[in-house]
């Protein structure tokens, strides 16, 4: 676990009040934990966090995702596998560094909680079905195979047949896998 807690409002979550806000472990303290897996004979690290994507905003240096996904780019005796990552949080330069990198596995796991604008704006989402469905592009664009996989919120309070069936047509555009 690299990072823990959250900032972020969802209606949905109580993560907030139970775990508090973002919290991350400095990169130095990761990088002695990834030598120490390593030697103990793992080949695959999966990097968990609450809100991976708001890794490191709490430390004192100004640091960032992509600084610690640089740092493990470094590494070549393990595979990283990125575990959840927000919409909002998956940036052209993670999708870059992933796709040049031989150290992080093609997999993305993207939260789509739904596919109903209207639905992910009660749920206070940071994005749209558009966003989302552009990045999915994105990423696609970027790998020949890569996985992609979500989290689906279905019967959200107030969700109609309406707003399930979008959710249903973002999945079949997606092409999780």
């Amino acid at each position: 676990r690299v990072q823990t807690g959250c900032d972020e409002p969802c209606a949905y979550c109580i993560i907030q009040s139970t775990r508090g806000a973002s919290r991350s472990v400095p990169i130095g303290d990761l990088l002695r934990q990834v030598e120490r897996v390593a030697a103990a004979g793992f080949k695959e690290i999966a990097l968990t966090g609450v809100h991976l994507g708001s890794y490191g905003s709490d430390l004192d240096q100004s640091t960032s995702l992509i600084d610690l996904l640089r740092a493990l780019d470094r590494r070549d005796n393990v595979l990283f596998r990125i575990s959840s990552l927000e919409p909002m949080d998956c940036t052209p330069a993670i999708v870059d560094l992933v796709a040049g990198s031989r150290a992080f596995a093609p997999h993305f796991h993207l939260p789509l909680q739904a596919g109903s604008d209207r639905i992910l704006h009660r749920m206070n989402r940071q994005y749209t079905r558009g966003q989302f469905l552009e990045m999915v592009e994105m990423v696609r664009a970027s790998f020949d195979r890569p996985a992609i996989t979500t989290d689906i919120i279905v019967a959200f309070p107030g969700e109609t047949d309406d707003d399930f069936a979008q959710t249903l047509d973002v999945v079949e555009q997606a092409k999780f896998i």
